[in-house]
């Protein structure tokens, strides 16, 4: 019903701190506060809606739904807790006023795999900096905004360098085939109980949402859009789910920093494809 409702012609003209507190009088599934800065700042961190989707992406396959297998999830589940030795699992990472997100995410979940399918051997921080900077032309804008299956073709091109001081002789340490990239997108558009069942079994996926206005100020809580124009389009990563007062979500690291939202994670409804969540979300297979 919450969903259903039309939007308000008065929170149109309502700014500032007007707009916050008519945020939070209208829903109490997430908290708003106001920051006098906050608008910019995510401005600066986000993409425009051309990266929403990208048109040259091959239609996903559903090849979980189709193999018969029967999936027994639990109500909650976090990928930190599954695999606690994991480093880039629980490391939230700071774009800053960048829009590199598209980058940053997806090297996250590259690194998450990895460690999570090779068992703990290979624990390392990939370099987002290396997609960002490299992965150009066709593939991202830098600063501007990329794509996300198309840091997954340069990953499967190129390798990805492990991160930190880049003075010393870099390292590959995971190397993609074409088939992974042929399989980059296996999740059926929306199609909740894959994307958990692929969380689960093999580590966080990547997903690209559509931002709108009041998640400038989104301090805490399941994040349901209440009002205000969409402002652009943003890429994380989910690392799982649970379901509070009745409302289920997804868990969502963000690259913002500790400091914002709940200690640099943040919560939104699942199973609606609130935002386009669910349709965007994708997932690297390494060859480990």
């Amino acid at each position: 019903e919450f969903l259903a409702r039309p939007k308000s012609k008065e929170a149109a003209k309502l700014d500032g701190p007007a707009f916050v507190d008519y945020i939070n009088k209208q829903q109490s599934f997430f908290k708003a506060e106001y920051s006098p800065g906050a608008e910019e700042f995510v401005r600066r961190r986000i993409m425009d809606a051309r990266f929403a989707e990208d048109p040259e992406m091959k239609e996903p396959k559903d090849l979980l739904t189709n193999s018969g297998l029967k999936i027994d999830l639990p109500e909650r589940f976090d990928a930190r807790e599954k695999w606690p030795n994991c480093t880039s699992m629980k490391f939230i990472r700071d774009q800053s006023g960048c829009g590199s997100c598209w980058a940053v995410s997806t090297v996250s979940v590259m690194s998450d795999r990895a460690c999570a399918l090779s068992n703990g051997r290979i624990n390392r921080i990939l370099s987002d900096t290396e997609v960002l900077s490299c992965c150009t032309g066709n593939c991202g804008f830098g600063c501007y905004g990329g794509w996300v299956d198309r840091s997954f073709r340069y990953a499967w091109r190129h390798g990805i360098s492990t991160g930190g001081g880049y003075r010393e002789k870099v390292q590959r340490s995971i190397i993609y085939t074409e088939e992974y990239i042929e399989q980059r997108n296996n999740l059926h558009p929306g199609n909740e109980t894959v994307i958990m069942y692929e969380i689960m079994t093999r580590g966080p996926v990547a997903t690209t949402y559509m931002v709108y206005r009041d998640f400038n100020y989104y301090k805490g809580g399941v994040y349901i859009h209440t009002e205000g124009e969409m402002i652009g389009t943003h890429a994380v990563k989910i690392i799982g789910w649970g379901k509070e007062n009745d409302v289920p979500y997804w868990l969502v690291a963000n690259s913002w920093n500790t400091d914002w939202g709940e200690n640099g994670y943040f919560r939104i409804l699942r199973g609606e494809n609130h935002c386009n969540i669910e349709k965007a979300a994708l997932y690297p297979i390494p060859i480990v």
